[in-house]
């Protein structure tokens, strides 16, 4: 008896370590050696203070381009400050992390370490620590559709970094002001903030904020029907964040340049376009430009006539609003899920759909989305021959609508908009390969069947787990049984 419980014993030992390769040969791929390495030479000989800001500075350096390498540079620099008690150190290091929950869609991970960042800068009366936490809190109100909220902590972060002469980050708060009242559709309030922004950061020759400046005013040309100044304004984004190596921006600005192609209707190019975004999105483990992206492939399906495909995107992408708390984004999905049941001539089930578009929208006060649920549902109730109703929304439409247009001419004089000088930036891989839409999607159901064998094979794993620690506590009854005797 006893040699056959040593038998299973060693066994499930082997299992066991079996298991243990397994998932930490997972981990090692996730993360990598080269992470401690990398992160070790450049600390090697350094103070506490030298090793926190040179890794939160490596951290900074990968947050658009490889999020697993500056979490675990942004992690190692928290580490070491707490551990020699560096406040200055925990709060820096606190808010770069809360900066890639940020990114990754954990609003509220994120908002609880801007919070103890806060909290230790206000401690230490550093007033750059406090306004650079407040910017980035509102971010977050931001995307969350609390405008008012975000502005609120906005106009104190700007006071602040008035104050201390601060002007890169005045820029940058002036343009997050902007892009406030721009989700809003409140487009003059908005161009104004763009242009004060601008006016600063032509002084200071930055990179990145002069290209999120030029997207955040490509939205706007978009929304106008600009849409060949769009591409101008976007090709010259690009660039930039080409030569920034910023792929964060890069899968930004391909989405958007797809949004104008579909309205120009070369869904082909439109496609390409987003599936580069995604592949970028999925490497970034990025939820809410994931989500925009879907509901923009989706729109594509739907303009090729595939309503089905169309809408399982339009529910994934509304799946990850839910999940991020995106209000803005929700109205959106909850509209086209509205029109693609509408296109089916489902139309009881596309009303129910477009008015909690329009309730959510109200509800922020999401002019555009206003003002689109309007005009879909003035057309839903013409199909259906109430003529009434139909009359009332498109009344509430074109009324809404005039508030929201901007003079082109003068949007293109004001802010210097002009055709695109330098080459644009060479086209994303899956463009030269020159891959059919068709060949895209067998790409992306591909892709779906991997991810189901990942996961067959993590079920086994998992079962196997439960296997042994089943079996280790029925060794572990038997040898108490046999010790009684």
């Amino acid at each position: 008896m006893r040699k056959c419980i040593a038998n299973i014993s060693n066994y499930l030992h082997c299992c066991l370590w079996l298991v243990l390769f397994v998932f930490g040969f997972q981990f090692n791929d996730a993360y990598g050696q080269d992470y401690k390495s990398e992160a070790d030479s450049v600390i090697a000989g350094k103070t506490t203070a030298g090793k926190v800001v040179v890794l939160n500075d490596l951290s900074v350096k990968y947050r658009n381009s490889d999020i697993h390498r500056a979490t675990y540079f942004v992690k190692e620099a928290l580490g070491i400050s707490l551990e020699n008690d560096y406040s200055e150190g925990t709060a820096l290091s606190l808010k770069n992390l809360g900066a890639l929950y940020y990114l990754t869609g954990n609003y509220d991970s994120s908002k609880i370490l801007y919070q103890d960042a806060f909290d230790i800068y206000t401690e230490l009366d550093d007033q750059v620590g406090v306004s650079n936490i407040l910017n980035n809190m509102a971010v977050i109100h931001n995307m969350q559709g609390d405008y008012s909220e975000a502005i609120r902590y906005l106009n104190q972060a700007l006071a602040i970094k008035q104050s201390l002469g601060e002007m890169e980050a005045v820029s940058v708060i002036l343009r997050n002001i902007g892009n406030c009242y721009n989700y809003q559709g409140k487009y003059t309030e908005a161009l104004e903030y763009y242009s004060q922004a601008m006016e600063v950061n032509d002084q200071l020759k930055d990179e990145a904020n002069k290209m999120n400046l030029l997207i955040n005013t490509g939205t706007i040309l978009e929304t106008q029907g600009a849409f060949i100044e769009a591409l101008d304004i976007y090709n010259a984004a690009l660039v930039i964040a080409d030569s920034l190596d910023d792929f964060n921006h890069k899968a930004m600005i391909f989405r958007n340049m797809a949004a104008v192609y579909i309205e120009l209707g070369d869904t082909e190019e439109a496609l390409r376009l987003l599936f580069e975004a995604v592949i970028i999105r999925e490497e970034l483990n990025d939820k809410a430009g994931m989500s925009a992206t879907l509901n923009l492939i989706g729109k594509v399906y739907e303009a090729l006539g595939n309503l089905e495909r169309a809408n399982e995107l339009y529910i994934q992408s509304l799946k990850l609003s839910h999940e991020l708390g995106h209000k803005r984004e929700i109205a959106t999905n909850l509209n086209y899920i509205a029109n693609n049941l509408m296109i089916s001539r489902d139309y009881r089930g596309a009303l129910a759909y477009f008015r909690k578009s329009l309730e959510i929208a109200n509800e922020i006060g999401l002019r555009p989305e206003i003002s689109q649920n309007y005009r879909d549902l003035s057309m839903l109730f013409a199909a259906i021959h109430e003529m009434d109703s139909s009359a009332i929304y498109l009344d509430g439409y074109l009324a809404l609508r005039d508030s929201l247009d901007v003079n082109i001419d003068d949007l293109i004089a004001t802010h210097r908009i002009t055709k695109v000088q330098e080459p644009v930036a060479s086209p994303p891989q899956i463009l030269k390969e020159g891959k059919t839409a068709q060949q895209i999607v067998i790409k992306d159901e591909t892709k779906n069947i991997l991810f189901v064998q990942f996961t067959i094979s993590l079920v086994i794993i998992t079962g196997l787990v439960v296997f042994i620690f089943t079996l280790l506590g029925l060794i572990l009854v038997i040898r108490h049984r046999q010790r009684k005797r």
